[in-house]
């Protein structure tokens, strides 16, 4: 038997096949409540037929309440995220004039000195090493934050950081910079529809982007992913893509999906997979980055196991549908499709969260300008106080379990 096969039993019935983080088998019976450990049975037959898989799946994913979702534990985590830096006053401060070039980044975090910071034209951005713990990831994060804003203030001492994922560009100004500073520095990117890179004269743009982009190390599994990358961004595109426009409401601009970050955009690095759609947004607060990460390596565990089964906790809209809704930040319909999926959303953040659920399913329909202050990035990180922030993402507010309770829907 191998994880996940349908089962068959004279006596215990019907069942599936768990494995679980200690590495045990067992088996999930319908109707027990529990699952059995049988590690040899010459009575149990594996069930091949389609319609009876599906019907199974279905009734186990109602009685265990959506554990049959994957957590993505063990996952490699990392990211190469932008975001722009401006003055006291609100006016965007070029990250060439205060940052190194990717070539010579500056690596000057106390904490993680793999984490790389540089211009990326009018933005700044960082990388740093995966882990396959979240929490470490989002003290890495911070830490790209700090050195950024470090650099920023020794330019102009009144820095601070946005997570506004547009900022417009005098079009004189391009016009009288070095070429290497006003360039659209990312290669075109893979898109899950197929459709083509849009290529523009950074000259001739009047406005520059910032985005998230996520990374996921799926090791053992790229020769395969490559198969079937574009049917995982798709995935990704209707669960999580559909969750960041209704989460991040009012807090982008659909401008930036003019040239980055359109629906079903992607990359195949050696490690695994960049889903690149996400923007800067993300970024405005710790428990933002949980989040979106939990969410997406919760999909990109769960899909490629289920596979067509998948429709069992959550119903993907047409694709001309969710192309529409995320390149066009179509709330009300993003909304409405979150609706018609809330037993799966339910699903998902039980399994990541368990009885945080009602207080996160609030922050995602009514956004997270609305649930969390969002007014200052430096307050929300605890940049200004560095004693405050505990490693392991241990501080309050730093990640969803420490931002949202089974009775909170609003972190004061």
């Amino acid at each position: 038997m191998k994880k996940f096969d349908f089962v068959r039993h004279p006596t215990l019935g019907r069942g599936r096949v768990m494995k679980h983080e200690d590495w045990s088998t067992s088996i999930w019976w319908l109707g027990s409540q529990m699952a059995k450990i049988l590690y040899a049975d010459e009575d149990i037959a594996i069930i091949t037929n389609p319609a009876e898989q599906q019907d199974l799946l279905k009734q186990i994913l109602v009685e265990q309440g959506g554990q049959a979702v994957q957590k993505g534990f063990g996952m490699h985590l990392g990211g190469d995220p932008e975001l722009f830096i401006t003055t006291g006053a609100g006016d965007l401060l070029p990250a060439f004039r205060y940052l190194p070039n990717k070539a010579e980044p500056l690596m000057n975090n106390p904490h993680y000195a793999n984490t790389k910071v540089f211009w990326d034209g009018y933005q700044a951005e960082f990388t740093f090493d995966s882990d396959t713990c979240l929490s470490y990831v989002t003290d890495k994060i911070r830490g790209g934050l700090v050195s950024a804003l470090d650099a920023a203030r020794a330019f102009d001492p009144s820095a601070k950081l946005t997570y506004q994922s547009v900022f417009d560009v005098d079009l004189e100004s391009l016009a009288n910079e070095n070429p290497e500073h006003i360039e659209l520095g990312c290669s075109p990117s893979k898109n899950a529809y197929r459709l083509p890179p849009v290529v523009a004269d950074g000259r001739d743009l009047p406005f520059r982007t910032s985005g998230a982009h996520l990374h996921f190390g799926l090791a053992g599994r790229i020769e395969k992913l490559a198969h079937n990358s574009r049917g995982l961004v798709r995935w990704l595109d209707a669960t999580l893509g559909i969750i960041s426009v209704s989460l991040f409401q009012g807090m982008e601009d659909r401008r930036r999906r003019f040239l980055y970050g359109r629906a079903g955009e992607f990359r195949l690095p050696k490690h695994g997979l960049e889903y690149r759609v996400l923007s800067s947004a993300m970024l405005a607060h710790p428990a933002l980055v949980n989040l979106c990460y939990d969410i997406a390596r919760c999909v990109v565990e769960t899909i490629p196991v289920y596979g067509s089964h998948s429709s069992m906790f959550w119903t993907p809209p047409n694709v001309k549908r969710v192309q529409k809704i995320i390149n066009e930040l179509d709330v009300e319909d993003a909304q409405r499709v979150l609706k018609e999926n809330s037993k799966g959303l339910s699903f998902i953040l039980d399994r990541l969260y368990s009885n945080r659920t009602k207080g996160l399913t609030a922050l995602i329909m009514d956004g997270a300008q609305a649930t969390l202050d969002l007014s200052s990035m430096e307050n929300n990180w605890l940049i200004d106080d560095e004693k405050d922030w505990e490693g392991h993402a241990g501080s309050e507010g730093s990640c969803v379990r420490m931002a949202f309770s089974a009775d909170t829907t609003r972190i004061e």
